[in-house]
């Protein structure tokens, strides 16, 4: 279904800090990928608009802070990222 290689593991074993911020980088490209993904399938559609108010500044929030819009999500990809950093 996607293109994607993601880690499934089964064992215990935690990811180390540089593994978990790859991880989290790698997570903002696909939001990011995925908000290009959405415009792509949506323009010149009836569901256009939609996709503009609900759906793209939902996953630009969920990625971080650096966005035009004015609300924000409790939590997001950039803040993880911050705080595994320290």
């Amino acid at each position: 279904m996607t293109g994607l290689d993601i880690d499934t593991r089964t064992d215990r074993q935690a990811l180390g800090r540089g593994e978990r911020l790859d991880r989290l980088d790698e997570a903002r490209e696909c939001i990011e990928q995925a908000v290009r993904l959405i415009r792509e399938a949506t323009r010149g559609t009836d569901e256009e608009r939609r996709a503009d108010a609900y759906v793209i500044p939902t996953l630009k929030m969920c990625a971080g802070n650096d966005h035009e819009y004015l609300g924000s999500q409790p939590y997001n990809v950039e803040e993880l990222y911050e705080a595994l950093s320290r």
